[in-house]
This record gives structure tokens, sequence and C-alpha cells, in this order.
């Protein structure tokens, strides 16, 4: 873990969500089609963003993009400023039980982290949206599920 500078916010944010979801939020149990049995389904992979090539293999899935964060300067005092940010986590999975359990692991990962994330400087951390969507694809559907946070970090002006 890193703490923010101004100089590399945007890759520091960017790395501590993506790491802290990669140690903690890797499967999810579920009841597999109404019978006794019970299905461990494991995130294949961590991306930036969402592949340029189509993942139209159900073995491709489940798939967690951490966008990169937005970030948006204000007046805070006369000598510091505040950054508005926010950051996007989208869960891909073949298994509509399977994109909701994700959704609510990644939001108990970052909500049982802020004490962690106010120590690097992440601060006033909130979840601000969250949506459902599917995708078609060759054969099965993509259950799509997103959450947005929202959170402050605070920086001496540089002028």
């Amino acid at each position: 873990m890193t703490e923010i500078g101004i100089s590399t916010i945007i890759e520091t944010i960017w790395q501590t969500f993506r790491d802290r979801l990669a140690s903690e939020v890797t499967t999810v149990t579920i009841d597999d089609k109404g019978v006794s049995n019970a299905k461990t389904v494991t995130i294949q992979s961590y991306m930036a963003a969402m592949s340029n090539t189509v993942l139209d293999s159900k073995s491709d899935y489940p798939i967690m993009v951490i966008n990169s964060p937005s970030i948006e300067s204000e007046y805070y005092t006369g000598k510091r400023d505040q950054m508005n940010c926010s950051i996007t986590i989208d869960i891909y999975t073949t298994n509509a039980p399977s994109a909701d359990k994700f959704m609510s692991k990644i939001y108990s990962s970052i909500e049982t982290y802020k004490g962690g994330l106010n120590a690097l400087g992440i601060q006033q951390v909130h979840l601000a949206d969250s949506n459902s969507d599917s995708a078609q694809r060759e054969g099965f559907t993509a259950h799509i599920r997103s959450l947005t946070f929202t959170f402050k970090t605070y920086f001496d002006k540089t002028w």
C-alpha cells in the first residue's frame, strides 16, 4: 500500500482498490440450480478495462473490472485542495445469483476496509450507485453488476 501523492493519484488509487478486491473477492458459493449441490464460482481475471477481444466462452467468466478513478479538484482552503473522486467496479458473470453475491462481497470488502483507506488518504468512502445489466453472448447471458464508490482526498497546493 502506497500513500497517495498528487503526481500518481490515478495509479495509486486504482492499485489500492485492485489489491484489496483481488485479495478479498475471489470466490462465491451458489446453490447450483436449486439442488443441494453447492458450486464455487471463482473470478478468472481482474482488469483495468473490459477486454477489446470478444469474450464468448463461459470459461472466461467471471471477470472483475476495476475502472480508472475519476477525479475533480475543488477549492478547500487557501493552502489545500480537495479532490472529489469516484471509482466504478464491474463484475461480469454467467450466473445471476453469483453476480449478486459478488456485488455484496465487493461492497463488504470496501466497507470493512474504510480504516485502511482512510490511513492512505482515501476518506469519506461511500457507495454512490449500483446497477445491473445483462448482455447476450454466444450461447449464454453475461450478467453485469456495477458499484460506484465516491471518496475524497486532500493535497497541499503546489503554487
